[in-house]
């Protein structure tokens, strides 16, 4: 049996939110609809995985983590 190893690449990024929402959910779902509606369905761009990592609790402050899918 042999194993090959496959990096993943990811990506964290850091956002400042206006008006504040401190809702991770509410965001995620916000994002992907943002990506949706500007690349459309059919587009690869729509294939990224975006992870709420951390939420302020003020609601002003986001970290993702967006990596492709393969």
């Amino acid at each position: 049996m042999s194993s090959s190893f496959h990096p993943t690449i990811k990506h964290y990024i850091h956002f400042s939110i206006i008006p504040p929402l401190n809702d991770a959910l509410r965001l995620w779902k916000s994002l992907s609809d943002a990506l949706h509606q500007a690349f459309g369905a059919t587009s690869a761009a729509v294939n990224i995985s975006i992870d709420v990592l951390w939420l302020a609790e003020d609601g002003k402050d986001v970290v993702l983590r967006v990596h492709p899918e393969e």
